[in-house]
């Protein structure tokens, strides 16, 4: 089944014959392309104003909006293309793109055995461009190549830095080779058009994330 894409103008070309590649693994429901249920979020962390973009601004706790839901390629694009891209968030945001009922807060009893894969690129000026890619590999289930058969991608998220891009793979379930981060990255840039050099690669559970919250 040929699978329609709509043009859209502020997205490199190689990514959007990527998507183009990865739909068609989905499967065609009524005429639409499911992709099953992912929730697009984005996560403000609760700081004055005045601090927004203050990247040495004390952290203390946040809030998520809902910036809407999609279940087909069709849908995707139009939630994507709405969205401010990861370049125009301030310090202390991040975007996500979580399927459902997962929330991008680690806190929740849902995430309790899982955990997450960072990935720190330091040019900023390939935010949007990883996002991009990131995004367009959740809903193609292409990122499900990264961990075994008994676990699941739940959600991934970007977030901007003053000199560096952070990206997010959440796992429903521990990544037990945590330990491989050169392997893992390997793996995550055959999935991309052309490779990245990430300065930092490392898996952290949500359980230790919960325990360093404490210790502090």
């Amino acid at each position: 089944m040929r699978v329609h894409v709509p043009k859209v103008t502020n997205i490199p070309a190689e990514s959007r014959s990527c998507l183009r590649s990865q739909v068609r693994t989905c499967v065609p429901i009524g005429g639409y392309t499911r992709v099953f249920d992912w929730l697009s979020c984005a996560r403000f962390n609760e700081l004055p104003e005045k601090q927004s973009n203050d990247a040495k601004a004390k952290h203390e706790g946040h809030r998520i909006r809902r910036l809407g839901k999609c279940s087909t390629v069709e849908e995707f694009w139009t939630e994507f293309k709405k969205a401010e891209k990861p370049s125009e968030l301030q310090f202390t945001e991040a975007y996500y793109l979580m399927r459902e009922p997962y929330d991008p807060q680690w806190e929740k009893p849902e995430h309790a055995g899982g955990g997450r894969w960072r990935l720190r690129h330091t040019e900023c000026g390939n935010a949007d461009y990883l996002w991009c890619e990131l995004v367009m590999s959740a809903i193609g289930e292409k990122l499900t190549q990264l961990v075994d058969a008994d676990n699941d991608i739940v959600g991934v998220g970007v977030s901007p830095r003053p000199s560096s891009v952070v990206i997010e793979i959440w796992t429903s379930a521990l990544d037990f080779e945590a330990s491989k981060t050169e392997e893992f990255a390997q793996r995550f840039n055959n999935l991309l058009p052309q490779p990245f050099y990430f300065k930092l690669v490392y898996y952290e559970s949500f359980a230790d994330v919960k325990k360093k919250g404490a210790s502090k």
